[in-house]
C-alpha cells in the first residue's frame, strides 16, 4: 500500500521518551498509512531496542535503523532517500504527535497536492502544559512561495514537505553539527511553489531540557556551528533572490545568530565579535541585515543597538536571558 506520509525519528539517546513517541504513530486510526524511520544513531542507550519492538509489532510501517554516528542531519538525510509516502516529516525522538491532530491532517493529505503543509503545533514541558503556535494565517488558505513575505517563517515542527520536493530539492545537511534542521526548513522552499495553511496543531515540541540545542548551554557550546549554518544560509539566499520567503526565513534566523552573540558575557570582546559579524553581514548580505530587524522584540534590540553604534549593547546586563534563548 502506497504510504501518505513518511516520519523521520532521530532517536539518539531518547529511550526514556521514545516509547511515547512512537506510540502517538501507533494509533491504529492511521497506523498502516505511515513510514516510519526511527534511527538510532549511534547511541549507547536502549532506544534501538525500543525501534525494534514497535517494528516488530508493525513492521509494514516502522523500520528500526542502528548506524554509526553522523549527527541529526544524517538521519535526515538517510529517511529523505528512502521515503516513499507522498508527504515527509521530521520528528525528534524526545517529542511527539497529537494523535487526533494528526489523524485530521493525513486526511486532508490524501486529497491536497500542495508542495509545502504547514500546521500549527504545541510546545511546552509535558503534556498537561502544552500551548498552542499558529501558522498566522487563515486556514485552508494557499500561498505563492516566491511572493510570500512573513516576520514569523516556520521551523521544522510546523513544516510537511511534500516528498517529491524535498527530493528534487538536493536538501542534504552536513553532519556532526546541530543547527541543521535551519537548512531543512529553508532550501526546500527554493522549488516549491505552494504553502498551505492548515490550523490544526499536530506536533507537540517538548521544551525546557538542558540538553537541547536551542538551551543557552548548548547555544553557547555550539555557537560556531550555529554560525556555521547561518552562512550556508546566507549564501544560499544570494542564489535565490526573488523568493522573498526565503529572504524572510533566512533573516529570522539571522536574528537568532545575534542573539545567540547576545548570550555570551557581556565585555568589550563581545561587543567587538558582535559588531563585526554585523558589519560582515551588511556588506556581505545588505538584503539580509536590513530585512533582520523586522518582526519582534529581538529584532527591535538589534535595531536599537545599530542606531546607538551599538553602545546600548551594554544594555545586555539588564536583560533576563529568557528574552535571547
Amino acid at each position: 500500500m502506497k504510504k501518505l506520509l513518511t516520519i523521520s525519528v532521530a532517536a539518539y539517546n531518547v529511550e526514556r521518551f521514545l516509547k511515547n513517541t512512537l506510540k502517538s504513530l501507533s494509533d491504529s486510526r492511521y497506523v498502516d498509512k505511515l513510514e516510519v524511520f526511527v534511527i538510532d544513531d549511534g547511541g549507547n542507550d536502549n532506544s534501538i531496542e525500543i525501534a525494534k519492538s514497535y517494528e516488530k509489532q508493525f513492521p509494514q510501517t516502522f523500520h528500526a535503523i542502528h548506524k554509526e554516528n553522523g549527527g541529526y542531519g544524517s538521519t535526515v538525510n538517510y529517511s529523505i532517500e528512502h521515503a516513499t509516502g507522498k508527504y515527509f516529516k521530521l520528528l525528534d525522538g524526545d517529542d511527539w504527535m497529537d494523535c487526533d491532530g494528526l489523524k485530521e491532517v493525513l486526511e486532508k493529505l490524501a486529497i491536497i497536492d500542495d508542495d509545502v503543509i504547514i500546521t500549527d503545533f504545541y510546545t511546552g514541558p509535558t503534556k498537561d502544559e502544552l500551548t498552542v503556535v499558529s501558522t498566522r494565517n487563515k486556514d485552508n488558505s494557499v500561498v505563492n512561495v516566491r511572493e510570500f513575505e512573513t516576520s514569523y517563517p516556520y521551523g521544522m515542527w510546523a513544516i510537511f514537505y511534500k516528498t517529491e520536493i524535498l527530493k528534487k530539492s538536493k536538501v542534504k545537511l552536513i553532519e556532526h553539527s546541530l543547527y541543521t534542521d535551519q537548512i531543512y526548513s529553508t532550501i526546500p522552499f527554493s522549488i516549491a511553489k505552494t504553502i498551505r495553511f492548515i490550523n490544526i496543531p499536530v506536533y507537540c515540541y517538548r521544551v525546557g531540557r538542558e540538553e537541547q540545542s536551542t538551551s543557552k548551554p548548548s547555544r553557547l557550546k555550539h555557537s560556531k556551528e550555529m554560525l556555521h549554518v547561518c552562512s550556508l544560509l546566507y549564501d544560499f539566499y544570494e542564489e535565490h533572490k526573488d523568493n522573498k520567503y526565503i529572504l524572510s526565513r533566512v533573516a529570522r534566523y539571522y536574528i537568532v545568530a545575534l542573539k545567540t552573540l547576545m548570550i555570551f558575557p557581556v565585555s568589550f570582546e563581545n561587543r567587538i565579535k558582535l559588531i563585526n559579524y554585523e558589519y560582515d553581514a551588511k556588506l556581505d548580505h545588505k538584503e539580509i541585515y536590513e530585512k533582520a530587524i523586522d518582526g519582534n522584540l529581538a529584532a527591535s534590540f538589534v535595531n536599537l543597538m545599530r542606531k546607538t553604534s551599538y553602545w546600548s549593547y551594554w544594555l545586555l546586563f539588564f536583560i533576563p536571558d529568557k528574552y535571547l534563548t
